[in-house]
């Protein structure tokens, strides 16, 4: 019976030694597998952050110069300053936020397609005067936003 126990003792012990180890080993590479999800997620939102603050900028810049129109630009710079900013940091940008206010009311895409040739010229002279009332503000928010932001990145 003794030889039986020492030869039955050492070969648990190795094999609850194996077991720590592989259980030991396990953890490590979870937590490697965790730390490197993580720096994936981390890059993926710096990716994301900078996608958006280089189209505000861009659409920023298309205002400045004229080559998007004073609300499109307003309207879609407020839903990029939604993602990119909390609300306490938009009061830079209240000329944007107004003016899309403004403009909500107005008639997009189907909408303004079932509109008479009347109802969109009433409407279009209003826009154009919101415009023309709001120009040098939002135009002075969108140079805040490439103050904030930065210039578009040329060749994205």
């Amino acid at each position: 019976m003794n030889l039986w126990l020492v030869v039955a003792l050492p070969a648990a012990a190795a094999v609850v030694c194996v077991l720590a180890g592989l259980l030991i080993h396990r953890g490590w590479q979870q937590r490697r597998h965790r730390r490197q999800c993580a720096a994936e997620r981390q890059q993926q939102v710096a990716a994301r952050q900078a996608h958006l603050t280089d189209s505000a900028s861009r659409l920023a810049d298309a205002m400045l110069n004229h080559d998007l129109n004073l609300s499109e630009g307003a309207i879609r710079l407020k839903v990029m300053l939604d993602h990119l900013l909390p609300e306490s940091e938009r009061a830079a940008f209240a000329a944007i936020y107004r003016h899309d206010e403004q403009v909500a009311g107005f008639a997009r895409r189907d909408a303004r397609r079932q509109l008479n040739g009347m109802q969109r010229l009433i409407q279009d002279a209003e826009r154009e005067a919101l415009e023309q009332q709001n120009r040098d503000a939002v135009l002075a928010a969108a140079e805040q936003v490439i103050a904030r932001f930065g210039a578009p990145q040329i060749g994205r």
